[in-house]
């Protein structure tokens, strides 16, 4: 097995044997494995003289695959020289310390780097929080030349994309084309075209988005492709295959259960080794009854060597700790239902008209404080209907939340109707455990209700109200604030981002404000 300690590159023999065969490969041995010691550590130099030795001696040899011996043996420039020259040209083209340049962290900039010394085909796997979006986005502003760019993600994360496009690339609003409906056609000029995975699998769009020939492909959350046999990982795996550049992100790189990367990496070489010989060395694999069981796991580390040293870019937040901010804002943009827009437009059309009529009776003080007391009312409506019009989305976002970070969350949310939409998603689609603090709350239960989301791993979400759950409460167990709503006061909003950001906490906070 192979791994890396002390940036020297080692080869394990996992077997004790007897002391007339280590006596054959003594003279390579470098030490005993740390935490193994029926483990020897030998110079990957040696493997071959190793090998050939073993082999003599009738010693049975679990070999390095070729696949890895190949990364194993590789020569040329470093990666690190390579990374060294990338980032000397990349202040440049990011626009130096006035443009995105400026706004990426110093390990942001490192993982840019990597990724176009890897010639743009990586997996960002980084913990959630740590700007897998960013560093994306700057990795295809160093291949600008090499636009249009495909950007496939979960169908809540479509108008996300959207704004951070505009906002770190300067790209014109229609160069954008987001795709909301299996009806839309791809728009031949755009500079970026937007579609989640569903959409991303019907015939029509599937085709008209091969015929694009992109070649730039950015697959987000790119777990949504671990099931090789549904059809949108068939679908989508060609077009990231074929794209000269393909970034696949995703803070959950599953590499305890190494067969769900399985096609993500089929994604990103070229040539990539079978299922079998995968699951075999990575997989624990079993023949049973029905076949190959690839749900284990073998060789992890040495999995985890062959990936760092290729396509994977993955940092902890305990890792970057002193880099981070101690609360990140992030605004989630979402499209609201065609039937909730409707009922957006005619409120907008009456505040039109509020407003026209305020105008009219300025001369007349009683109609002009009436009029005015008519329109605090209307907007206070307009204001329910706008968390109303959210609540598809919302839950949608959440639930996608729930199933892919495995973290602790809390959702502010301020109307009954927005609370209740929540609590009822959770309870029959996710089947979630969680907590709810509303205005009807008593006293008496919620600190018990506090303490079983701090000491109850099972309990992920707390679903709380902003006025009646802002002050007073710690919940800093979570690692995530999301507003569904937002309120009048902004006091509020960092009453309650404070929940989660107390003293006591260890690292920091990422806030999600949810905006349609």
């Amino acid at each position: 097995m192979v791994e890396q300690r002390r940036d020297l590159y080692i080869t394990i023999f996992q077997k004790a044997v007897k002391q007339r065969e280590l006596t054959i490969f003594s003279i390579w041995i470098t030490d005993r494995h740390p935490d193994d010691d029926k483990v020897w550590l030998f110079n990957a130099g040696s493997y071959d003289m190793l090998l050939s030795t073993l082999r003599k001696g009738n010693v049975t040899v679990n070999e390095i695959p070729a696949f890895v011996l190949s990364v194993l043996k590789k020569k040329g420039e470093g990666e690190e020289a390579k990374v060294e020259r990338v980032l000397k040209d990349l202040e440049e083209r990011l626009g130096g310390e006035e443009g995105m340049w400026g706004s990426l962290m110093e390990f942001q900039k490192v993982g840019v780097a990597k990724a176009v010394a890897r010639e743009g085909r990586v997996l960002i796997g980084d913990e959630m929080g740590l700007g897998k979006t960013l560093q994306a986005l700057a990795v295809c502003a160093w291949y600008r030349t090499e636009w249009p760019v495909l950007v496939i993600c979960p169908s809540s994360l479509r108008l996300t994309w959207q704004a951070e496009i505009q906002k770190w690339l300067s790209v014109e609003s229609d160069a954008i084309q987001v795709i909301f409906s299996g009806k839309d056609e791809v728009d031949q000029n755009a500079e970026f075209v937007i579609i989640s995975y569903d959409l991303a699998t019907k015939d029509q769009l599937a085709e008209q988005l091969s015929e694009r020939k992109f070649k730039i492909v950015v697959a987000d959350e790119s777990h949504y492709l671990k099931s090789r046999d549904a059809k949108r990982t068939k679908t989508i795996l060609p077009m990231l295959k074929n794209a000269k550049q393909a970034l696949l992100l995703s803070g959950t790189p599953a590499l305890s259960r190494p067969m769900e990367l399985y096609t993500q990496l089929s994604a990103l070489f070229k040539k990539f080794v079978s299922m079998q010989a995968f699951g075999t060395r990575y997989c624990d694999a079993k023949h049973g009854r029905y076949g190959w069981d690839y749900s284990g796991n073998s060789n992890t580390r040495e999995l985890n060597w062959y990936l760092t040293k290729t396509v994977l870019i993955r940092r902890l937040k305990k890792d970057v700790l002193t880099e981070l901010p101690e609360k990140r804002r992030q605004c989630i943009y979402v499209e609201i239902p065609a039937k909730a827009k409707k009922a957006m437009q005619k409120l907008k059309e009456k505040t039109n008209v509020l407003d026209a009529k305020i105008q009219r009776s300025k001369d007349n003080v009683e109609k002009f404080t009436e009029a005015q007391w008519e329109k605090r009312l209307h907007l206070v409506d307009m204001y329910g209907e706008t968390g109303r019009a959210k609540i598809a989305p919302v839950v949608e976002y959440i639930g996608e939340l729930y199933e892919d970070t495995g973290k602790k969350f809390i959702v502010f949310a301020h109307h009954m109707d927005v609370l209740d939409g929540i609590s009822e998603y959770l309870d029959e689609k996710v089947k979630a455990k969680y907590i709810r603090i509303d205005g009807n709350t008593s006293q008496q239960i919620r600190h018990s209700l506090c303490e079983q989301f701090q000491g109850d791993a099972e309990t992920r979400v707390a679903v709380l109200g902003i006025t009646a759950a802002g002050v007073g409460l710690t919940l800093n167990a979570a690692d995530l604030v999301i507003f569904a709503e937002l309120f009048w006061n902004p006091a509020q909003l960092l009453q309650g981002e404070d929940r989660a950001h107390r003293i006591g906490r260890e690292g920091n906070v990422d806030v999600k404000y949810i905006l349609a």
